[in-house]
């Protein structure tokens, strides 16, 4: 009985999953990790003059302390720091997934989360009522 309370206790403890603390950008201020962000112009306009409070509080409160040079870095580089450890990464979606696929294991991509800064809104279109492209806005 001793044995197998003992092999179920280690079964169970390789199969729970790894915790994840970090899912805010709160978490992720608050987190030893440094940050650094992609090196492209959108980044380096809106980051340093935002007046988003959020962003504003993760750029001068995280990462400029950390980095005064601005903590912009290249894709390549960035996914080489966070494989490293102790870092985070600010990149389009887009540019990231190739550079992971390339450089992680299927085990370090599981161990791997991501933390939306700007979450996404709803717009719309001004159309006038009869306007031919209504049925095309409807669609898309």
């Amino acid at each position: 009985m001793l044995q197998s309370f003992y092999t179920s206790a280690i079964v169970t403890s390789l199969l729970t999953p790894i915790p994840r603390t970090i899912r805010t950008v709160h978490d992720l201020m608050r987190s030893p990790l440094k940050v650094g962000l992609e090196d492209y112009s959108y980044n380096r306009a809106v980051f340093p003059s935002s007046a988003d409070p959020l962003t504003a509080q993760l750029y001068r409160g995280k990462i400029l302390p950390a980095w005064p040079e601005g903590g912009f870095f290249s894709v390549s580089d960035g996914v080489r720091r966070v494989r490293r450890g102790g870092f985070a990464f600010y990149s389009e979606d887009s540019s990231l997934y190739t550079p992971i696929q390339n450089t992680f294991s299927d085990d370090e991509k599981c161990s791997l989360s991501e933390v939306e800064l700007n979450p996404a809104f709803v717009t719309a279109a001004t159309l006038a009522k009869s306007s031919p492209y209504k049925e095309i806005f409807n669609r898309g």
